[in-house]
């Protein structure tokens, strides 16, 4: 998949705010994307093996990622590429005390509600139905 010029510069941006490198942002995304496959695959051991190697499977992830990487630039009005704000998605604690996170931890959390949303759900079930007999041949052999 070839990313656009708005999507490199958006990372760049959030990788610079957050002081992440590449192996950092590489991470991240690999472990989200397996957990999410996980999930979708209900811990099916041998989908998530086959899957786990698929071009398509992870062409997909990342351009849901860029996605949200846009979404969550709005949100926090990072268009400027400048941190207005240390305090990021508030939340109350068991002591009942406001609490707040870091533009990374947000970040993370935004990607993680996300990912058990609805939208990510129904694409995720619009690719899986278009490489659906190839996959489930190799899996399952049927």
């Amino acid at each position: 998949m070839k990313r656009t010029a708005a999507y490199i510069e958006t990372e760049a941006m959030l990788m610079r705010m957050m002081s992440l490198t590449d192996a950092d942002m590489f991470q991240l995304i690999e472990t989200s994307g397996l957990d999410y496959l996980k999930w979708q695959c209900r811990d099916d051991l041998r989908a998530v093996d086959y899957l786990k190697t698929q071009a398509f499977y992870w062409n997909w992830f990342r351009k849901e990622w860029y996605r949200r990487n846009e979404e969550f630039v709005v949100l926090y009005d990072l268009q400027n590429g400048e941190d207005t704000d240390s305090e990021y998605a508030f939340w109350v604690d068991e002591f009942g005390d406001l609490q707040s996170m870091t533009l990374y931890g947000a970040y993370r959390l935004y990607h993680q509600e996300a990912m058990a949303g609805d939208e990510m759900d129904k694409n995720y079930c619009h690719i899986m139905t278009h490489t659906d007999r190839k996959w489930r041949k190799q899996v399952y052999n049927h």
